[in-house]
């Protein structure tokens, strides 16, 4: 499960469970008391730090409103869930802030608020780890990375590696429905999209069609691989470079 499906099926009954299971931080996971829905100092660094440590990582999730420390067995898990007052003004103040928490900013950031019965609950900020890397926390001015269960201030080395890093690419794959045509077949549009800032080379894909039959292929060196895949309907792509959007067409006869 992807961090971003972990971030869209959270709700209160996982978070309680996490204090009934001692569930620790982790490398993607990352647990914060929140002192003031108002976000004064205290918050806003963590805030910061959180945003800077993820992104310059791999990624990663914080959970508002849940305390953890260090249990009788030395292993820091969720020890209470003091919950956050106001949490409509928390999400407003997570907003307002991301924006000013770490230069440069980072793309794709989400927060979204748990309620419960009592009108208090939690809050959750999802943050995808940064092709634009590093990103220093403000006002500290500070650069941060995640190792184990904690952030920890880059070392030099780190930071000349990052900004000496070459850009990568970050490809997505769309299967778009085009038109019907005759003789109940369907063209469909594979669509590749390159977000990132460096070609990407070496690319293809294996899509393999249920209850159709592959009835012609177009773009490049998109292929009918029906034969060589025991019989089962299959469309393949394999090319050397791909430019930031690349369009190709397969028609589709259904059952």
């Amino acid at each position: 499960m992807t961090l971003a499906n972990q971030f869209d099926q959270l709700d209160v009954n996982a978070i309680r469970q996490f204090r009934t299971d001692g569930r620790e931080e982790d490398i993607h996971l990352e647990f914060k008391k929140v002192n003031d829905p108002e976000m004064y100092r205290d918050d806003r660094k963590n805030l910061a730090k959180c945003i800077s440590g993820f992104a310059n990582s791999d990624g990663g999730m914080v959970v508002w409103g849940v305390e953890a420390k260090k249990n009788a067995d030395g292993i820091d898990c969720v020890s209470s869930l003091p919950e956050i007052d106001r949490p409509q003004l928390f999400l407003t103040k997570l907003n307002e802030f991301t924006g000013q928490s770490v230069s440069p900013l980072v793309d794709g950031v989400r927060h979204k608020i748990l309620e419960t019965s009592t009108g208090r609950g939690y809050a959750a900020t999802l943050i995808p780890q940064s092709n634009a890397v590093p990103h220093m926390a403000m006002p500290e001015r500070r650069y941060y990375k995640r190792s184990g269960d904690s952030f920890y201030v880059m070392e030099h080395f780190d930071l000349d590696d990052m900004f000496g890093r070459r850009q990568k690419p970050d490809l997505a794959l769309s299967i778009v429905p085009q038109h019907e045509l005759r003789d109940e077949r369907e063209q469909v549009g594979f669509v590749f999209f390159n977000t990132g800032r460096a070609l990407a080379k070496h690319t293809g894909f294996v899509a393999k069609c249920e209850n159709a039959t592959i009835a012609n292929v177009s773009g490049g060196t998109m292929q009918d691989s029906t034969r060589i895949n025991a019989g089962r309907p299959t469309v393949t792509f394999f090319r050397q470079s791909v430019p930031f959007d690349f369009h190709f067409l397969a028609q589709i006869s259904h059952f």
